[in-house]
């Protein structure tokens, strides 16, 4: 499946973004980004001031603007067996080495709980959810410098992929996401 949309109110003059879905296997989808700022055009930027397209404000200060990826799973609060979000306490930011790591640090569900900010060099999450397969997210194809945070809601968690600052006009930021769901052991 691809999908492509430009992205006129993006700050600060519009994205290009463009999302491809593929399995790879039976236990495996791939979803792959493109995403690339506008450059500012004199047209836009007249429709603009005269109110004729809508304007993304500003941020106060302004800021570079960056991509994210926002999923969300449903998540169980359960005093003996919740859900589990757990990722590889591998040092240092080497993907490969990464990827072969067991998923030996867990954070519990906790509703409505304070946001986990997943260390700078993991590239990977598993979801252990009590009845249901573990899903795991592998996002090693992202650029250096993106960031997982997990936010816990009332019945879900959301999952937010934040990448690196990307430049109007600029290359666009290419990555991939890998959504699996592990052999049982």
């Amino acid at each position: 499946l691809h999908m492509s949309y430009d992205a006129p109110d993006v700050y600060p003059h519009g994205a290009r973004i463009e999302k491809t879905a593929r399995f790879a296997d039976e236990r495996r989808l791939v979803v792959e980004y493109r995403v690339a700022l506008s450059l500012p055009d004199p047209q836009r930027l007249a429709e603009e001031a005269a109110g004729k397209i809508f304007a993304a404000p500003p941020p106060e200060p302004p800021v570079p603007q960056s991509f994210q990826v926002l999923s969300s799973v449903p998540a169980e609060r359960e005093e003996a067996r919740g859900s589990q979000f757990c990722w590889p306490t591998v040092a240092g930011n080497n993907a490969e080495k990464n990827a072969g790591a067991a998923f030996d640090r867990c954070e519990a569900f906790v509703a409505g709980g304070p946001s986990i900010a997943l260390p700078a060099e993991a590239t990977r999450l598993q979801i252990r959810q009590p009845r249901r397969p573990a899903l795991a997210l592998d996002w090693s194809g992202a650029p250096e410098g993106t960031r997982l945070a997990l936010e816990p809601q009332l019945h879900t968690m959301l999952l937010r992929l934040s990448l690196p600052p990307l430049d109007p006009g600029g290359a666009a930021a290419a990555f991939r996401i890998e959504f699996s769901v592990p052999e049982s052991p």
